[in-house]
Formats: C-alpha cells, structure tokens, sequence
C-alpha cells in the first residue's frame, strides 16, 4: 500500500466513525422513515462524503441499484428495512463504528510499521 493510499484509507476510517455516529443520532428520524415504509420498500439513510447526514430515500426493493445507492463518490449508505426500529438501527450503527475503529487501528498499525521499519 502507497503512503497516499494509506493515508487515504484512515482518513475514510476516521470519517466512516464520523458517518456512524450521524447515523446514530438520526436513528428516530430513520426510525420513522422505516414506518412509512410499504413492506416492499427499504429506507435508505444517507450521509455524503462531506461527512453531513443527507437525508433519507425510500425506494422499491427492486430498485436496490439505482445510482442514488452507488458508492462512488464516497458517501455513506445504510439500508433499511420497512419497520425497523430505533434500537435496530442504533445496533445497526454500532456496528458500522466497531467495524471502522477496527479497520482505523489495522490501519494506523500497518502504517507504524512500515515507519518503523
């Protein structure tokens, strides 16, 4: 891994713990997303790569691949399914910021050692 790439890849960790916590403290507006949801629809929660909650999408679960839903302009994108509730989601969010410090520190220690030598 290039030290650019590598830098690159902790500053997303670090903004993917950012992202989960929007996430979280958006979890009842979520909630009622996932309540106005028909059960062949999903709630999509979306926080862009500017690291700011944007908003929610709710979308046939046939339509799964729009590009609303693509990730390449590296926002963040959690999907919901209809009837959720808030403690779904903020497990759900827990998860997403466990899964980022893990990948940060895997990260921050690979990068101490190719310092280090």
């Amino acid at each position: 891994m290039l030290e650019n790439d590598a830098e690159s890849a902790i500053h997303r960790a670090q903004n993917a713990i950012l992202a989960a916590r929007l996430f979280f403290d958006q979890a009842e507006q979520i909630a009622r997303g996932c309540l106005e949801a028909c059960e062949d629809e999903v709630v999509a929660a979306i926080v862009s790569g500017r690291v700011e909650f944007t908003g929610l999408w709710l979308a046939p679960i046939d339509e799964l691949g729009l590009p609303v839903l693509a990730n390449d302009d590296g926002r963040w994108v959690l999907i919901f399914s209809a009837q959720e509730t808030v403690e779904d989601i903020q497990a759900r969010c827990l998860e997403m910021d466990r899964m980022a410090r893990i990948r940060l520190k895997a990260l921050e220690s690979w990068k101490r050692r190719k310092r280090d030598g």
